[in-house]
């Protein structure tokens, strides 16, 4: 998540799971992130489940490695796909 020097929220994530946009290749998809301990804080990297809104759709686009921003009505933070379970498991 990136911090509000770099772009990102004022403040950090306290609620869980974090409904928000995920933005990749022009393509974008509402999502849920669920952070460990439902907590997200600004300037720290982590590794967190994605839930696709629209999987089917968004899959393609979402291979291991590639890169994909966190919309929120602008970047608040960024990532790579680590892993990906294709049947939405």
């Amino acid at each position: 998540m990136l911090t509000a020097a770099e772009g990102g929220n004022e403040k950090d994530v306290t609620w869980t799971p974090l409904i928000t946009g995920l933005l990749v290749d022009g393509e974008h998809s509402s999502c849920a992130l669920c952070p460990p301990g439902g907590v997200l804080v600004r300037g720290l990297e982590y590794t967190v489940p994605i839930q696709l809104a629209a999987p089917l759709e968004m899959l393609p686009f979402l291979p291991v490695g590639k890169v994909f921003e966190i919309w929120a009505g602008k970047t608040v933070g960024h990532g790579t796909v680590m892993l990906v379970f294709p049947n939405g498991e």
